[in-house]
């Protein structure tokens, strides 16, 4: 696929630069919507100038809505102003709002000037939205009838106005005050006898939001009810455009975005929870503490290392343990590989571990140095914790990370595998610094 396309490319330029229109419409307009875009990126400025005198306005139009704001920006400053006209009018009202809402207000007003009259309405009152409500981003574009028309006279109508309607779903049957109060699916109109009015066939339980909702709120109900459209409607019932999922990668796009920001959430309070939870360690380091640093006055060393070296290692493999289930738990899910969460996962707990380890050792530090007057001593706990519970926690997330991923082990193994590592991390950092002692 690549290998024709690289060749498609090549003869593609050649036309272009060749000025051969024939060849080069015929080609480019073979090659998939992607293609078309990704070679347009590519070329300069003198070749994008050939480019636009071969293609119409109303063709570029798809291609143009596909790149981002920036070149957006740049591309009308290259055409002349008839091209502009035709191509913004070609576009759908709701490309064409969300491109103007990138400029600032007398750009806006500049190629406002360029659209029909009918049109500017409507642009001026989806502008009036905030672009995070349903207003600014539904079409106006959609197929109404009433409910005493039959089947085949809103037929005949969809045929005459289908043409400047992207895609045609559903049928929204308004009151003679254009107040939606119901829908029909053009599957339904095409199974059912010409002769019945819609008020028979309509269904009047309609899922309908106001102008004035947020996105989220959409997004919410799309992946609850899994809807293809959405009627946008006034306080008075009022139908005023539809909101359009385009097709169900686009849903499927928005089911995971409220999948994430839920999942998110449960993160964020996880972390704040096991932080809490996670000072009680603290106090019970610093009991223990109480007893070493008055222990010092009258054991022996070799007793005092061993109960040190301890509770090192029983403070740091509960550090690590509570890293290796989290993530662990995290990874073995296949939902939540390679999504964005793997990042935040592991920096929570590394974060989580580095300020319970360093609050965890200045805290021992400065009781134990208050008891004993020993700097030598002080500087040797809190050195020693720091190293012995960090490690763990790091060992603990990066082990949890790669074994969960690759479901080579069990949950258990991995815990035993972080507390040998801990333990031999907890009594070499013991022994080395109470020599300094």
């Amino acid at each position: 696929m690549n290998r024709k396309w690289e060749e498609c490319h090549a003869y593609l330029m050649l036309y272009l630069q060749g000025d051969d229109h024939p060849k080069f419409r015929s080609t480019f307009f073979q090659c998939h919507l992607i293609h078309r875009l990704a070679f347009f990126n590519e070329l300069k400025l003198d070749d994008r100038k050939l480019f636009y005198m071969m293609i119409e306005p109303e063709e570029f139009s798809y291609l143009f809505i596909k790149v981002n704001s920036e070149k957006q920006k740049k591309i009308m400053t290259e055409l002349d102003e008839r091209y502009v006209g035709r191509m913004l009018n070609h576009l759908q009202l709701h490309d064409l709002v969300r491109f103007l809402r990138k400029l600032d207000q007398q750009d806006s007003d500049y190629y406002i000037a360029f659209m029909r009259k009918s049109k500017v309405r409507k642009i001026k009152s989806m502008l009036s939205y905030d672009e995070h409500m349903a207003g600014s981003i539904m079409t106006m574009d959609f197929i109404t009838a009433s409910p005493n028309e039959t089947v085949e006279k809103v037929l005949n109508h969809i045929k005459k106005q289908g043409k400047r309607i992207e895609t045609i779903y559903y049928i929204y049957v308004v009151s003679e005050w254009n107040r939606l109060i119901g829908v029909i699916s053009l599957r339904s109109l095409l199974i059912a006898s010409s002769e019945q009015t819609l008020k028979l066939l309509m269904k009047e339980q309609v899922i309908s939001v106001r102008a004035d909702t947020h996105n989220k709120m959409i997004e919410k109900i799309v992946y609850e009810y899994s809807l293809p459209y959405i009627p946008v409607v006034s306080k008075n019932k009022e139908l005023l455009g539809v909101v359009i999922v385009n097709d169900m990668t686009r849903l499927k796009e928005i089911q995971q975005s409220y999948n994430e920001v839920k999942r998110r959430k449960l993160i964020n309070h996880s972390f704040l929870k096991k932080l809490c939870a996670s000072t009680m360690l603290i106090c019970l380091n610093i009991s223990f503490l109480f007893i070493l640093a008055y222990a010092n006055f009258t054991m022996k060393n070799t007793t005092l290392l061993l109960l040190f070296s301890l509770l090192c290692a029983g403070i740091a493999g509960a550090y690590g343990t509570q890293a290796v289930y989290v993530v662990f738990d995290f990874f073995r899910n296949k939902a939540n590989c390679n999504t964005i969460f793997n990042h935040i996962v592991v920096k929570n707990e590394v974060l989580k571990g580095l300020v319970m380890t360093i609050s965890c050792s200045i805290f021992s530090g400065i009781i134990v140095y208050s008891l004993t007057n020993g700097t030598r001593l002080s500087i040797a706990i809190s050195v020693a914790l720091f190293l012995s519970i960090f490690s763990s926690t790091v060992s603990g997330v990066f082990l949890a990370y790669f074994m969960g991923k690759k479901n080579e082990c069990t949950k258990n193994r991995v815990v035993s595998m972080n507390t040998v590592l801990t333990s031999i991390v907890c009594f070499t950092a013991t022994m080395k610094l109470f020599q300094y002692i």
